[in-house]
């Protein structure tokens, strides 16, 4: 191999980007991460003051080995720090059982023996008073989930990087990403920089960073709100745990007890999400954004007071088949992805990170991550 300036590269520093960059360095790896802002930045996917941690996934029970490996990750980073990034509150899904989110999410549980319980309405009102059950919803509860705290999780693991030797580059724009021979270039509008091998973990920018090609990816404009409680100590996380509810056929809604004493969050998932460019997203929030999320909190939740405290405006970078993108770049095997995570992948990060890690310092995992090869994407095979 040619002069490098490290044998790794991380470039995205947010939510996949940080793990990986703490992970390789905890290889004694000589790593180099950059990021066009400062890590916790409010400009991606992983901020927003909380993130839902859960086991019972709807998503697939493929899924669930690596939530399993993740929680231990999660706290082998507390315990590195002795910051607190996770409380667990256990976790809620709430509706009708043939809704497709729920009904998965319970056989997630049966099938893998997963800890839970199943309420009707009557019995849920019963055990949580702050929510209004409809006759013939049930609540699916599930003790293994919480509340993960992003832009903490983030600057902690890009910190401890630091501590044990990362180099970090912020404010600046990787412009792209190329394997060339024996290694990679990152070209900067500044400097072109040379590393073996690339984690590359940017998100929504990527299809800026690996080429012009039309990838088959779409970044979807997303709306949190906090609204106050009458009585936060309902509220309390030791009270009231995170929930999902059910909205449409595809859609949820989903919410956390409080965090401040004060309000509590709220947010749709994939509900009239805007496609967005990640440099021009809407960060605007207007009543046409507030007054559904109003109307359903209004509706679902008992001593919840209508005015707006707070908003702030995310994204998801999605995929064609809402699965992630975890492995070596299709003709480019020195760059490894680590995403898009359509969605649903914060709870998952120190794990993927771990695996980035695992691929470009031994060149293989011992985690499953077939379902997530990105050669399945034939758009992103043909960059």
């Amino acid at each position: 191999m040619g002069l490098v300036d490290a044998e790794v590269g991380v470039v995205g520093l947010g939510s996949m980007g940080s793990a990986a960059l703490w992970q390789v360095a905890g290889r004694g790896v000589e790593v180099i991460g950059f990021d066009q802002y400062e890590p916790g930045h409010p400009f991606g996917a992983g901020h927003g003051e909380s993130k839902i941690f859960r086991t019972a996934y709807a998503e697939g029970a493929e899924y669930v080995p690596l939530l399993k490996a993740a929680l231990p990750l999660w706290r082998q980073l507390e315990e590195e720090t002795g910051r607190p990034l996770l409380t667990m509150t256990g976790g809620m899904m709430i509706g009708p059982l043939d809704h497709d989110f729920i009904g998965r999410a319970l056989r997630s549980a049966r099938e893998l023996g997963l800890q839970h319980r199943v309420f009707d309405a009557r019995e849920a009102e019963q055990r949580w008073p702050q929510l209004r059950i409809q006759p013939g919803e049930h609540v699916v509860w599930e003790p293994r989930a919480g509340v993960l705290r992003p832009e903490l999780a983030v600057v902690t693991a890009v910190e401890r990087a630091r501590e044990l030797g990362a180099e970090v580059v912020t404010g600046v724009r990787v412009e792209s990403v190329v394997q060339a021979g024996d290694r990679v270039e990152i070209r900067t509008p500044e400097r072109t920089w040379r590393v073996g091998h690339v984690i590359l973990a940017v998100g929504s920018w990527i299809s800026k960073v690996v080429g012009t090609g039309e990838l088959p990816f779409w970044v979807e404009r997303q709306v949190q709100a906090w609204f106050p409680v009458e009585d936060p100590d309902l509220y309390h996380p030791e009270r009231f745990g995170i929930f999902i509810r059910a909205l449409d056929a595809r859609s949820t809604w989903y919410g956390f007890p409080t965090l401040d004493g004060r309000t509590i969050k709220v947010a749709f998932h994939h509900y009239d999400g805007r496609p967005s460019d990640p440099d021009a997203l809407d960060r605007e929030v207007d009543a046409s954004d507030i007054e559904p999320l109003r109307e359903i909190a209004m509706a679902n939740l008992r001593w919840l007071r209508p005015e707006v405290a707070k908003t702030l405006v995310c994204m998801y970078c999605n995929t064609p088949d809402e699965h992630f993108v975890i492995g070596p770049m299709p003709g480019s095997p020195r760059i490894v992805l680590c995403g898009p995570m359509a969605g649903h992948g914060f709870k998952f990060s120190t794990l993927v990170g771990k695996i980035g890690a695992d691929l470009v310092v031994d060149g293989r995992t011992d985690f499953d991550i077939r379902p997530f090869d990105p050669a399945r994407l034939p758009a992103l095979a043909a960059v």
